[in-house]
């Protein structure tokens, strides 16, 4: 949208040195809002906001999806149990999921800890973290360049693009939302820093950086995105200086000052990448060789782009098309990403929002842009919620600028505008409606993609538990005719034929699934299962030590290990088995028979009775 503030022309198309704004403005010492007539910032926040919740209002309808949900709350004993000193420790040395994400985990149990497994709770969490990320940035950007009507386009096309429908309607995003919320932060403090040196705000910003990296490494190349800001709007950097020692004491100082920022994010990045390895998540350059993770980035960089302009036939998980890319496709990318990136470089110092805009997006989609491949997806939805910002921002500045000198600018801009953010609106009501449940959700994808193993996988297991075995064994095998190694789908796939009453079909798939993924508890745990069925104790009992190794929290191995334990004579293993198992089981009272048992196994007769009268009281 349109300033109404008439422009002061500068060279260099930055802030001028005096304080000014770069359309000519008076800007505010650091901390006070940019806009000395605040009614219209409080009347944009609250357009933005029931935007926002008319969108995405019907998400407290929706339930937990198949998809991450499962390991990020519903069957995860640590989240279910709430905020715990115990809980508390875990979040923070555990690496479940694949990643290290502390405030994540606090974030999951608070919602626990409030509403229990109430799916639409946990959905409004994070409604409201979207309407707070959409205001935070309308106020830092808004403070950063002095225009309010530029800074609430971009601050709603953030609010209501359908691209950013799935970091808002999945549970399992929560990560994104908060990396984003503290990010944001992280940069609004920043600004009064960089007017005016203020040492309270750097470390405010610094520490809402290092909560931004502890909810997901998503924001690990902000330091950069800081070091474009100092260029514009902030005019730390003067385009128009030429180069000698003076201006490069200038960058190396701009640098400098970023030290523990980028300290940080190599801790991050460590971090993550460990948390990844160990979780099984990067996948090997024989899966994916590096040309194949090369050409896909230079797609990808091109195709969120196209899906910004033209958002249709968005679905939940994108295949990675591996060796598929043609080299057209492969080619018209690399030409469209070079030229634009020299056009913005050589254009920098006229319009240089559009050399922030550019390589700010470029900079933040590297953590996913797939050169180190995590997860099995060639691109997603979930990737842009962040990048989008700098297209955002070459659109707001650019688009009135283009249109310069036009008899009925203003109106074509207002007009234009809100006729966009309509139907972005309404394109995202409908996207919304496709999270609704893991039937809707991968339905759309099967019919929207090819050779979609993990939607497949995903709409099987939504079968299997509305109890339509036949129809998720079906899926089941064709996620596997795909993508035959994905060791997910043997072990459900052997828990739909456990069902059936295909015994040896099951045992097959489970089989299959340890070998290509032996730290695998479930698969394991339901294989010792069969073991025990045909009087294989020995190995059963060694794959259930080795599913309580690979799982120690959760209790069911832990439960079958103890009930065989007793049954083989070693009662002493089995009680300590159910003391942990107690602390996170979902049936204590089976637990508590069990470890009276063993007591009494033990000739401790006094203890069993106190314990099974405990178990008395307890019931109602």
């Amino acid at each position: 949208m349109d300033s109404e503030v008439v422009k002061t022309a500068h060279p260099s198309g930055t802030t001028p040195s005096n304080n000014l704004g770069q359309e000519g403005r008076r800007l505010p010492a650091a901390g006070i809002a940019a806009d000395p007539n605040r009614i219209p910032l409080f009347l944009i926040a609250f357009v933005l906001t029931a935007a926002i919740l008319l969108v995405y209002g019907p998400v407290k309808e929706f339930e937990f999806l198949d998809l991450d949900d499962t390991g990020y709350v519903t069957e995860n004993v640590h989240v279910r149990t709430g905020l715990t000193w115990q809980n508390l420790g875990w979040a923070f040395t555990t690496s479940e999921m694949a990643n290290w994400h502390p405030v994540t985990w606090l974030s999951h149990m608070a919602d626990c800890q409030l509403f229990g497994l109430n799916a639409g709770a946990h959905h409004q969490t994070n409604v409201i973290l979207h309407v707070v990320n959409t205001l935070v940035l309308l106020l830092l950007l808004s403070r950063m360049t002095g225009d309010l009507w530029k800074s609430a386009f971009v601050a709603a096309l953030f609010a209501l693009h359908p691209l950013h429908v799935e970091s808002v309607a999945w549970i399992s995003e929560r990560k994104d939302l908060l990396s984003a919320c503290f990010g944001f932060l992280a940069i609004y403090f920043y600004i009064p820093y960089a007017r005016t040196k203020r040492s309270v705000s750097y470390v405010c910003s610094l520490c809402c950086f290092a909560l931004s990296l502890m909810a997901k490494p998503m924001m690990v190349t902000l330091p950069f995105l800081l070091l474009l800001f100092d260029f514009w709007p902030l005019a730390r950097i003067k385009p128009s200086s030429p180069w000698n020692r003076d201006r490069l004491r200038e960058l190396t100082g701009l640098v400098k000052e970023k030290i523990p920022f980028f300290g940080l994010s190599v801790l991050s990045s460590i971090m993550t990448m460990l948390a990844q390895g160990w979780g099984g998540a990067i996948k090997p350059l024989e899966t994916y060789p590096a040309s194949v993770r090369f050409f896909n980035a230079i797609v990808a960089y091109i195709w969120y782009p196209i899906k910004t302009l033209w958002p249709r036939q968005l679905v939940a998980y994108y295949p990675h098309p591996g060796f598929g890319l043609g080299f057209t496709e492969i080619f018209g990318s690399l030409t469209v990403l070079v030229g634009i990136s020299y056009l913005v470089v050589r254009y920098a110092r006229q319009h240089p929002y559009l050399f922030v805009g550019w390589f700010s997006y470029l900079g933040m989609l590297v953590p996913v842009i797939g050169l180190v491949q995590v997860g099995s997806q060639g691109m997603a939805d979930r990737y842009s919620y962040v990048p989008l910002i700098g297209l955002f921002l070459m659109a707001a500045w650019g688009i009135p600028e283009l249109l310069a000198g036009l008899r009925h600018r203003k109106t074509l801009l207002w007009c234009g505008g809100i006729l966009t953010l309509a139907v972005l609106s309404l394109l995202s009501a409908r996207q919304v409606g496709y999270w609704r449940n893991s039937t809707v959700l991968f339905e759309r994808a099967l019919a929207l993609t090819d050779g979609n193993a993990r939607a497949h996988s995903c709409l099987g297991q939504a079968r299997f538990q509305d109890g339509r075995i036949a129809e998720a064994i079906f899926h089941y095998r064709e996620s596997i005719r795909i993508h035959p190694e994905y060791h997910v789908v043997h072990t459900n796939m052997a828990k739909a034929l456990y069902a059936a009453g295909n015994i040896d079909g099951a045992r097959y798939h489970l089989e299959r699934s340890i070998r290509l993924y032996p730290k695998n508890p479930v698969a394991n745990t339901n294989l010792a299962i069969i073991l025990l069925a045909d009087g294989d104790s020995e190995t059963a009992i060694a794959l259930l030590r080795k599913a309580v190794e690979d799982a120690p929290d959760k209790p069911k191995a832990r439960e079958i290990l103890a009930q065989t334990l007793l049954e083989s004579g070693d009662p002493k293993e089995a009680e300590a088995h159910l003391r942990h198992a107690l602390r996170y089981t979902s049936t204590p009272r089976d637990s508590r028979v069990m470890l009276a048992r063993s007591l009494l196994a033990q000739h401790r007769p006094v203890e069993a009775i106190d314990l099974l009268t405990r178990q008395l009281e307890r019931i109602p």
